[in-house]
């Protein structure tokens, strides 16, 4: 349709993209509220404007508020901001699932070279409407400056525990956990200023471990994903497991750069290394038995000893970096130039979070 050539004429074309009216924006806001049937379509325009290609390029700062300004306009918001929270028991939570399970339904009876056209083909209009939204929200906040405000805004609208509710609810399907993962990307951990009480929310620590199962099974979607001569619905499964793999790494890479910059390494000094005790915990040098759960987060998922249990030492982050390494080396020969990158460069940032604290992976052996 229309809504594709538009989208695609837009996607990467950055010197376009400066030139677009504001009218455009707020047009595709006003269809929203117009039809009142959330279609997907103008979202898919506004996602090719803030698309992660676009999203450090001069000049795009002032559409990314332009779109959050439009979107959460006191006149249309009701309407454009459908994004489901991460409360359990709310009506749209619920309407979301139902609507998971009816793309899980429709997925079974999809064919695979359906599925290479359009990766969407299968999802009912509103909850599509819904993962373009996520999409166009995480791109506003894209970019490394002066984008304080907007992420600030972002996290009163979809607040970091909704999403990483989402993200650990096992019915979430991928379709949903891809995009509501670049929003906790963008806007809560690649950020100007960090989330207060996220180094120390139990859900964080969880999607943490979780992610550690992420990688474990990446060996065998990159083998599926390889097999793309002839696409089945496996293959195709397989590519957006690795694109929630890529995720899943550069979340909690950067969350150990970005939270525990100065990690707390009192008593480690002098110790003998055969009675070497590794950190009890990364902390942000304050006593963990002082610990105060705080208002921007629910407290009820800020339990002081769940938290102790969850949280990782110095062992537990090297291993993580041994998991992704071998993984990464295992499958080398299957994993494309850009996909490499990204794991490296997660890799680098984990072990300069260690050499903050004076440990050099290279030396430690895995048992």
């Amino acid at each position: 349709g229309g809504h594709l050539v538009i989208s695609n004429i837009f996607h990467g074309n950055h010197l376009l993209i400066k030139q677009i009216p504001r009218t455009l924006v707020e047009n595709c806001c006003d269809m929203v509220v117009r039809n009142q049937n959330y279609s997907p379509y103008p979202m898919l325009i506004l996602e090719s404007l803030v698309s992660y290609e676009n999203a450090d390029t001069a000049g795009s700062l002032e559409l990314q508020h332009n779109i959050l300004h439009e979107l959460t306009h006191p006149g249309r918001h009701e309407l454009t901001m459908y994004t489901c929270g991460g409360d359990p028991g709310h009506s749209d939570y619920q309407e979301r699932i139902a609507m998971m399970k009816q793309a899980e339904d429709e997925l079974a009876s999809h064919n695979a070279n359906d599925l290479v056209e359009d990766l969407f083909s299968h999802i009912p209009k509103k909850l599509r409407y819904h993962v373009h939204l996520l999409y166009v929200l995480a791109g506003t906040a894209g970019g490394k400056e002066n984008i304080t405000t907007v992420e600030a805004k972002l996290q009163t609208i979809l607040s970091p525990e909704s999403a990483l509710l989402t993200l650990l609810d096992p019915e979430t399907i991928i379709d949903v956990m891809i995009p509501v993962a670049y929003y906790f990307y963008d806007v809560c951990i690649d950020v100007e200023i960090t989330v207060e009480g996220l180094a120390r929310s139990t859900n964080m620590w969880k999607f943490i471990h979780a992610s550690k199962g992420v990688i474990q099974d990446a060996a065998a979607n990159f083998e599926l994903m390889s097999k793309s001569n002839s696409p089945t619905q496996e293959n195709c499964a397989a590519r957006r497991k690795i694109q929630y793999l890529l995720l899943c790494v550069q979340i909690v890479s950067t969350f150990f750069a970005r939270y525990y910059p100065d990690l707390y390494t009192e008593g480690i000094e002098g110790q003998d290394n055969q009675d070497f005790t590794p950190l009890d915990d990364f902390t942000l040098g304050e006593d963990a038995d002082d610990f105060t759960p705080v208002e921007s987060l629910t407290t009820g998922t800020l339990q002081d000893q769940e938290f102790k249990q969850l949280r990782w030492n110095t062992d537990q982050v090297m291993d993580y970096v041994y998991e992704l390494e071998s993984m990464t080396a295992l499958c080398a020969h299957l994993i494309q130039e850009n996909h490499l990158k990204v794991l490296e460069e997660s890799r680098d940032l984990l072990k300069k979070s260690l050499s903050n604290i004076g440990v050099d992976v290279q030396e430690k052996q895995k048992t």
